[in-house]
């Protein structure tokens, strides 16, 4: 039971990185072309639509291989810590 819930969890995780990667993405281009002054768009909404469909597996990719989809509750805290200065370093 508590397996399948890390399971679905993992799942609730990785749809609301997309959505928060892709919000970030959008709110950054309008407010760079539509907010700031002097905001000369140089770059069409679907191009940069593009180059952030083409980003986000890589982003994902990345934070699977960092390992922030696994469960920490069986990793102790000097497991963890190990594995964070040897990512650093």
């Amino acid at each position: 039971m508590v397996r399948e819930n890390q399971k679905y969890f993992n799942g609730i995780q990785v749809f609301l990185d997309i959505f928060i990667i892709l919000i970030s993405f959008i709110g950054a281009y309008i407010t760079r072309f539509y907010i700031m002054d002097d905001g000369v768009i140089t770059v069409s909404f679907e191009r940069s639509l593009s180059f952030i469909i083409a980003t986000v597996p890589v982003y994902l990719l990345l934070y699977s291989w960092l390992d922030l989809y696994s469960s920490k509750r069986i990793k102790s805290i000097t497991h963890e810590s190990t594995r964070f200065l040897v990512q650093i370093l």
